[in-house]
């Protein structure tokens, strides 16, 4: 199958090289803005971890800077540029985005195809905004970040793969050389074998948090619970909820699944036999709320966070801080 697809990935790696050789040459021009942005990308599609990491930087660095989120937002049905609000809808500002919005209301979170146009009318909606993060961004060269964080996933690392469509790269491995910071996401205790590239390298894991009920009467954690989600590795979160309750019943989706009231009603029909106990992700949420007017009152909805753990941490924030200060 490989040999089939081969001539199909060479066309695409070409076409990627062609549009990054106009970007170097400058026929393609990149902006550079004097608030600082730091770039959350990878070479993969989906699945490495940018929203939780997302969410680690916000954590780390709020204390010290006034964030401003800027997002593609993957999935949505409008373009331009869009404030992301509490009670937006995820098909007119993206699943992830309003999912970092939920979490946390005090921080900016817009969405726009075009980060060179969004930046600008971000910092117009929000002046006091001292530091941008840019989320999926490594392959938009249109911005010039401050820093450039690549993630790659542990347990199928970059320089193991192929590009699209024989592999998951969008490019070739070899433009790992843009970023300044490289990060193994979902990482393992052990041995550290994997390529620098030149790169400081750090490796984070991700740790459930404490379920959350957030819908229905309060009440204690069953035995048993249905199982929903709709992301880029529903088996893995299937078998993390595995070790907490006796028994479940899995529902998944394709990531980014956009919910339907069939999709309600086939959940909440098979929700009964599991003590008509939900589980959920955060991603998948923002989504689900949407039809509380069809959740009876028996229904209890739990959702599973997810938190980001550095290894190195001090390490990590220092070489961030200063290439964020223009001292990498």
């Amino acid at each position: 199958m490989r040999l089939i697809l081969w001539p199909f990935a060479v066309m695409y790696a070409g076409i990627t090289e062609l549009r990054n050789a106009l970007f170097a040459w400058g026929i393609l021009k990149s902006v550079t803005f004097d608030v600082p942005v730091i770039s959350i990308g990878n070479l993969s599609v989906g699945g490495s971890g940018k929203t939780p990491m997302t969410r680690y930087l916000i954590d780390h660095l709020s204390p010290e800077y006034t964030i401003g989120v800027l997002s593609r937002g993957y999935g949505r049905k409008t373009t331009g540029f869009k404030v992301v609000e509490t009670d937006s809808s995820a098909t007119d500002v993206g699943d992830e985005p309003l999912e970092i919005k939920f979490q946390y209301p005090n921080v900016v979170v817009t969405v726009c195809e075009d980060r060179a146009m969004g930046i600008p009318q971000m910092l117009e909606h929000e002046p006091g905004i001292d530091l941008i993060l840019l989320d999926d961004a490594f392959q938009h060269q249109y911005v010039t970040p401050a820093v450039s964080i690549v993630l790659s996933s542990y347990l199928r690392p970059f320089f193991k793969d192929y590009v699209m469509p024989v592999g998951r790269l969008r490019e070739r491995r070899k433009n790992i050389k843009r970023a300044d910071l490289l990060v193994y996401t979902k990482a393992v205790q052990g041995s550290r074998t994997y390529i620098t590239f030149d790169k400081p390298v750090f490796y984070s894991s991700e740790q459930y948090d404490t379920l959350r009920q957030v819908f229905g009467s309060p009440s204690n954690l069953p035995s048993q619970a249905l199982v929903v989600s709709g992301i880029a590795h529903n088996q893995l979160f299937s078998s993390a909820m595995e070790n907490k309750f006796d028994r479940i019943k899995t529902r998944s989706y394709r990531d980014h699944h956009r919910y339907t009231a069939k999709d309600i009603q086939d959940i909440l029909r098979a929700s009964k036999e599991y003590d008509s106990t939900i589980v959920t992700t955060a991603k998948d949420w923002v989504k689900l709320k949407a039809f509380k007017s069809n959740l009876s009152e028996h229904v209890n909805v739990f959702v599973q966070g997810v938190r980001v753990y550095m290894e190195n941490e001090e390490e990590f924030l220092k070489e961030l801080k200063q290439r964020i200060h223009g001292k990498g």
